[in-house]
């Protein structure tokens, strides 16, 4: 389900990598070639901007129509729009076209990112089709690195991380373009391998680059070791007061249930804003991640100190002041490596910038082996807010409210 969410921005991951192939322009004359107006198309599309990439490509067909990747361009754009049928209908011709090994082995990958783009929207066998454009690009060269990179993205999709290890591994092995986007690739999978995700929602928001409310909401009732009792009086119970319900922006959403249920266990990060909505969509700061995994920690550890240990201490990040509301939080959660720096160079924290599923359910792995040692320890206890009790998996606390500046 959330690989459905995340799609667009997935793809245009994927999409963001992409080399334009053809000679590169030197001369002023050739400004205005099809591969000039190709490059920049891909460029738009990295930045998003579909509208102008679009144009960037019909450009490019208008100034040769024989020209292959210019519909292949065309047809992506209409992937990542969700007009699949327009999109095989304008990537048609390029076959036809592609008259260099360059170029078909780029309409063969451009098939491949379509599909990623719109997997199972698009059909059902849409790894299987993947897969036949990828035997044939490498039948057309073998040590081309290309196929190998987009099949392992497409492997990611699918949540086959040890065969996408395998196609990254062969792509630094081949030492060529793309060797460090590999590299990258790897070493996230690695770490979401090394976080071990439990469930299958787990993997599919591990892989996102970014992860919305709603999604780091769900990764943690998913990958947390809660109880059926637990999932039972945290989203209904009866013995203290729901809060009052943000009906309009969750009501419809996939992650209604586990929202709800969040919100009744009154979790800081995950506070609803004051117009009494949630806003599921809206990425999830590494701030508000730091928030909710500190509070989460007080209450397994049962230490209510927790909540002000480094209130006041010096700021080793340049960019985190130490009297944000949150200080304390990234303070608390970086102190034991649950989350890190976003920027190793400047150790830069990077508040407001949303956090990665993978750098998310690092944090929640980290927790979730205080919280079975917990259990181990104490066995199953009570959660305590306000003087109310319900049961849970986790201990019994009741600790100070924190106020925030804003919902983060």
């Amino acid at each position: 389900m959330a690989r459905k969410i995340s799609v667009l921005a997935f793809a245009l991951m994927c999409l963001a990598l992409v080399p334009v192939c053809g000679p590169k322009v030197m001369a002023p004359a050739q400004l205005n070639s099809p591969e000039h107006h190709v490059r920049n198309g891909y460029t738009l599309l990295k930045a998003g901007k579909l509208h102008g990439a679009y144009g960037e490509f019909k450009w490019a067909k208008g100034l040769d129509p024989t020209y292959a990747p210019a519909y292949m361009g065309m047809g992506l754009v209409y992937g990542l729009e969700g007009k699949y049928d327009k999109g095989l209908s304008a990537m048609a011709p390029a076959s036809r076209y592609a008259r260099t090994d360059e170029h078909k082995i780029d309409v063969h990958v451009g098939y491949v990112r379509f599909y990623i783009a719109g997997q199972d929207l698009i059909d059902p066998d849409w790894l299987k089709i993947v897969r036949r454009n990828y035997q044939e690009a490498l039948a057309i060269d073998g040590k081309s690195p290309r196929p190998y990179f987009y099949m392992g993205l497409a492997y990611k999709a699918d949540l086959d991380f040890p065969s996408a290890l395998g196609e990254f591994s062969r792509v630094i092995d081949l030492n060529q373009r793309y060797r460090e986007d590999a590299k990258a690739e790897f070493e996230t999978l690695k770490r979401i391998e090394a976080a071990g995700p439990r469930t299958e929602l787990g993997k599919q928001i591990a892989i996102e680059r970014t992860i919305t409310r709603a999604e780091a909401v769900a990764l943690i009732m998913a990958e947390l070791p809660f109880d059926e009792q637990f999932r039972r009086q945290a989203s209904d119970s009866a013995d203290r007061k729901p809060p009052r319900a943000p009906a309009k922006d969750i009501s419809n959403h996939p992650f209604a249930a586990e929202i709800h249920a969040v919100l009744a266990l009154d979790l800081n990060g995950f506070k609803p804003y004051p117009d009494n909505s949630f806003r599921p969509d809206q990425p999830m700061t590494r701030a508000g991640f730091a928030l909710v995994i500190e509070d989460l920690l007080i209450r397994v550890r049962q230490d209510e100190q927790l909540a002000t240990r480094f209130v006041g201490t010096p700021s080793p990040f340049p960019d985190l002041r130490n009297d944000l509301s949150y200080f304390n939080a990234v303070m608390v959660v970086t102190e034991r490596g649950m989350m890190e720096s976003a920027d190793s160079e400047t150790n830069d924290f990077e508040p407001m910038e949303p956090v990665s599923g993978v750098d998310a359910l690092s944090a929640i792995h980290s927790l979730r082996g205080i919280l079975e040692q917990e259990q181990l320890n104490h066995g199953t206890t009570r959660f305590q807010r306000g003087g109310r009790r319900f049961r849970t998996g986790f201990g019994a606390t009741s600790y100070p409210h924190v106020t925030l500046e804003i919902p983060l």
